[in-house]
């Protein structure tokens, strides 16, 4: 009887035991997605750190233009954050230079928005989309940029260091 006790245990310990196995041989959906998510981000990191690679003092196209708005704050015109073709309200406030944070606050078009807080950043535009880049912008100390993607859902990072 305990021959037959361990006999009809062992299949369901070798399934469970083939189903792991399994598990980790076939990447799930979700896993193929998030490679080819990683992909395509770590071009869009190398083309946008190129363009930003010109070294000190060379503006990029990629910037976005600004207007002076009280104190430290800049805004933005035209804008269209959640592609539906009308602008969108952007500002950015840096607040106090001791504090260092600066906050972009995005208000759509169609009703809603959010507040986006980092370090001191710049908001650039590549292939239609709009990006923050935080950190310096120098090539030589590329490791310490982040970048971040704009979209009516909210602010994404794409690049933890490019």
């Amino acid at each position: 009887m305990v021959l037959q006790s361990s006999t009809t245990r062992r299949p369901h310990s070798l399934i469970l035991g083939l189903l792991v196995v399994a598990s980790t041989w076939f990447p799930t959906h979700a896993a193929a997605a998030d490679a080819k998510a990683f992909k395509a981000n770590s071009k869009i990191c190398a083309r946008i750190g190129k363009a930003l690679g010109h070294g000190p003092g060379v503006p990029s196209s990629l910037y976005v233009d600004s207007i002076d708005g009280e104190g430290r704050q800049s805004i933005y015109q035209g804008i269209d954050v959640d592609g539906d073709g009308a602008a969108d309200s952007v500002k950015q406030d840096c607040g106090s230079p001791s504090y260092g944070m600066c906050s972009l606050y995005i208000g759509l078009s169609k009703g809603g928005g959010y507040e986006f807080e980092e370090e001191v950043f710049s908001l650039i535009r590549y292939r239609s989309r709009y990006y923050v880049v935080v950190g310096d912008t120098y090539p030589e100390k590329k490791i310490h940029r982040r970048l971040y993607v704009l979209s009516a859902r909210g602010v994404d990072r794409v690049c933890k260091s490019f």
